[in-house]
């Protein structure tokens, strides 16, 4: 919601000020993804403009480190049905079932009931966050409060779209059953079609040789026929500990950490670098944060640093060397004696007379080297020693 002078904004740097929000609040996605943004105003060549205002050149800054691409809306025919499609209302028949299904359930003597919802705006009215504007809506709600008040519990909760897709499907097949009332309907459900032939597959799983070793001596005392490759199996094993069939690595720390074949091992890698609470973070903190979250495979870093080496959007969008290339230069040295470099070592371990420290000289021309050990740093040693 715009509030205070944002109200007072022109229309386009209205719509700017939109792209800046979403921006801040979904930063992780804008530095993962190819952003698109489809509008009919001229967005990019006002946020490009020089003689732009103040506020615009600093969202235009804010919004560069972003791959941005703006596009023109082509068919205003779409994007009228898509607004239709966000203002329009669930029907009166899904309101009427939704009712339905209360009073069910409350012949069927449940006391404590649990509502999964698709549609935000039916989940808010119930919890008075949204408002109902029509007549006929407002009696569908009360009449809902009502039979909920009826349960000793009755609790809402909105789910996505994609996990009530069966709900739906049942709910639109009871609204369309407008006349038949007493009538039985048979409804035959063909998991795939007459013309599709069957395919046989057959499943090769390749098993992770390093923790059926380590698991098969554990568990069992078994080493391979390889004499070196058995004593380094018999090194290796205390460092492990097998709970059940699952092997885990010691740590020093104390946790036990998961040990994970290929396929796992894989599917971790890409949940913590660019799952929905990702970063795209380096090597070793790709590999700090897999064994803090409690997981191992002996080839975790290698792994780690090869999975980032080969990430598309870590390339795209990391941080770059902007510091132009400048060519070495030799040190000229025209005779002897005409550069000398001078530093101090240590502290060493203590040699006789308690001396620890080690100044040494280095002449530029002949390479001549000159080094004196002392007990401590000080100002008269160092001129002593010149």
């Amino acid at each position: 919601m715009l509030q205070g002078a944002e109200t007072r904004y022109a229309e386009i740097e209205k719509l700017a000020l939109a792209v800046v929000v979403t921006a801040r609040k979904l930063r992780p996605y804008f530095q993962s993804h190819q952003i698109v943004v489809r509008t009919n105003h001229l967005l990019r060549n006002i946020l490009t403009r020089p003689e732009a205002s103040g506020r615009m050149i600093k969202w235009a800054v804010e919004l560069g480190e972003f791959d941005i691409t703006y596009q023109s809306r082509t068919a205003e025919k779409a994007q009228i049905l898509a607004d239709f499609m966000i203002e329009i209302r669930r029907p009166r028949g899904s309101r009427n079932m939704d009712v339905a299904w209360l009073e069910f359930a409350f012949e069927a003597g449940a006391q404590v009931l649990e509502v999964y919802t698709d549609s935000q705006v039916v989940a808010m009215q119930i919890e008075g966050m949204y408002e109902t504007r029509k007549k006929s809506m407002t009696e569908y709600l009360r009449k809902t409060k009502e039979r909920m008040q009826k349960f000793s519990k009755c609790t809402i909760q909105q789910i996505p779209r994609s996990e009530n897709e069966r709900a739906d499907a049942l709910s639109k097949l009871g609204a369309t059953l407008v006349g038949i009332k007493d009538r039985k309907i048979t409804v035959m459900i063909k998991e795939r079609s007459a013309i599709s032939g069957g395919t046989e597959t057959n499943m090769v799983t390749l098993k992770c040789l390093w923790i059926e070793e380590i698991t098969a001596y554990l568990k069992e005392g078994v080493l391979p026929t390889d004499p070196g490759h058995a004593r380094r199996i018999k090194f290796k094993a205390p460092r492990f500990a097998l709970v059940g069939t699952q092997l885990y690595k010691r740590t020093v720390e104390g946790p036990l950490l998961k040990c994970l074949d290929d396929p796992q091992a894989r599917y971790v890698l890409q949940e913590v670098h660019e799952g929905s609470c990702g970063n795209h973070s380096g090597a070793r903190s790709l590999a700090q944060k897999i064994a803090r979250q409690g997981y191992f495979w002996p080839t975790l870093m290698r792994d780690c640093k090869e999975f980032v080496r080969r990430c598309e959007k870590c390339q795209k969008f990391a941080s770059q060397i902007h510091t132009h290339a400048v060519p070495m230069t030799p040190v000229s040295i025209t005779c002897p004696f005409d550069q000398w470099g001078i530093d101090i070592l240590g502290p060493f371990p203590p040699a006789r007379a308690q001396k620890k420290f080690v100044i040494v000289a280095v002449e530029y021309f002949s390479k001549w080297v000159e080094a004196e050990a002392v007990s401590k740093i000080t100002e008269r040693e160092a001129i002593n020693f010149i």
